[in-house]
């Protein structure tokens, strides 16, 4: 047993020459002990890490354990747990220990307070996460104006509060939202390559077609559609060579960074005044949006997708009420969530408007005639459909790019 024992021993030492440095650096390491004295266990660890490790006389196990690709400190946090001992971090040196020893060690030891600047998220935020690493006797408060937490405790609990603030305290992404709003003719808005198939509310990306139907008076009719614009084509080139073909109309291209989880929002239309009269009797001006309003939020998900909860709502002027108490106004709205790749585009669809155009047509020359030229002219009346499109494009910023921008 004693000749096995230093065989692998060697084959350790071997693998740390091997490892060294890299391990620094967070590279995974495997470890193979077979009835091996936790002291040998902890000098392994040790050399791999480059820190000081020691351990109480009550600290006595035999560790027999095979783990493979794993970071140092979770392969020798794995270890302890199995064996049921801790460990505090104080100047630099592990002390190892049992869970007794650790609670004792905790209560007799000189608390300390300390300032933590907290710089990306919200210290009153991640208050409650923190305070459940104090010991019985610490204290923590939040100071709003500097958005720090200031902390009396032990020396190994600020070690761990330190450790976790670091990996909470990270900036949060942040998606840059363009939106083109366009009214396009509607002989082509089909011919825009864009699949209507492809989004349904309660399972986004089934495959499903997705139409939300509600009435909307006499300014505009149809149905809200979602959709995506089918990669490899180019929305700015294809919308361009719409406008120079007076085929299209861009009404607004707005652009918003929003962060991950937070909500934004796009208007894009005019107040209207309507005159009211409050309980008094009294005339009372109100203004009313007559636009196109967009709240997007966006979520990120790990694996680099953004889902997106869209809420549409178009609102017009429909008409006169009746009895002259003013102007109709007609609202459609949507809401749905999808998910999208970064950068691809959704596109909201279906809302139909009509124009009309009135025209004459004359003789020249005769048409001026008194009399006779009002028979040699004639007036027209055209009406033209036309479609509104909201085009929606979300792209992930990376804080490495805001700056390399600035």
């Amino acid at each position: 047993m004693k000749i096995k024992f230093k065989v692998i021993y060697v084959l350790l030492v071997v693998l740390l020459l091997h490892v060294d440095g890299y391990a620094q650096r967070g590279r995974v390491i495997s470890v193979d002990f077979q009835d091996a004295d936790i002291s040998l266990v902890l000098k392994t660890f040790s050399d791999i890490s480059g820190k000081n490790i020691v351990a109480t006389k009550n600290v006595k196990a035999k560790v027999t354990v095979t783990l493979k690709n794993l970071p140092w400190q979770q392969a020798f946090q794995t270890i302890l747990d199995m064996y049921g001992l801790t460990y505090v971090e104080e100047n630099g040196i592990i002390k190892v220990m049992t869970v007794d020893e650790s609670r004792k060690f905790r209560e007799t030891r000189q608390p300390e307070t300390k300032v933590f600047q907290i710089n990306y998220a919200k210290a009153d935020e991640i208050q409650s996460v923190i305070s459940g690493l104090l010991s019985s006797s610490g204290k923590l408060v939040v100071d709003k104006r500097t958005n720090s937490l200031v902390i009396t405790d032990v020396p190994s609990v600020l070690h761990e509060v330190d450790s976790l603030i670091k990996q909470l305290d990270t900036p949060t992404p942040q998606v840059l939202i363009q939106a083109k709003i366009v009214e396009i003719n509607r002989s082509v808005a089909k011919a825009l390559g864009i699949d209507w198939s492809a989004v349904h509310p309660d399972n986004p990306g089934s495959g499903l077609p997705f139409r939300i139907d509600v009435p909307l008076g006499t300014a505009a009719t149809g149905s809200m559609m979602f959709g995506k614009f089918i990669a490899g084509m180019s929305i700015d080139a294809t919308i361009d060579m719409l406008e120079s073909e007076s085929k299209a109309n861009v009404l607004s291209q707005p652009s918003i960074i929003v962060a991950d989880n937070q909500q934004a929002e796009i208007l894009s239309g005019k107040q209207i005044p309507i005159i009211t009269r409050d309980m008094a009797g009294n005339q009372v001006i109100q203004f009313y949006n007559v636009a196109l309003r967009l709240t997007v939020t966006p979520h990120i998900s790990p694996d680099g997708t953004i889902t997106l909860e869209l809420n549409p709502e178009v609102s017009d002027i429909a008409g006169e009420a009746p009895g002259g108490a003013g102007v109709m106004i007609s609202t459609q709205q949507a809401r749905t969530q999808l998910t999208v790749k970064d950068g691809e585009t959704v596109v909201i669809g279906g809302i139909m408007r009509t124009h009309k155009k009135e025209g004459e047509s004359r003789v020249p020359f005769f048409s001026r005639i008194p009399l006779v030229g009002t028979l040699l002219k004639s007036r027209r009346e055209d009406s033209e459909k036309s479609e509104l499109m909201i085009f929606v494009t979300p792209k992930i910023i990376s804080y490495a790019g805001l700056d390399s921008s600035e």
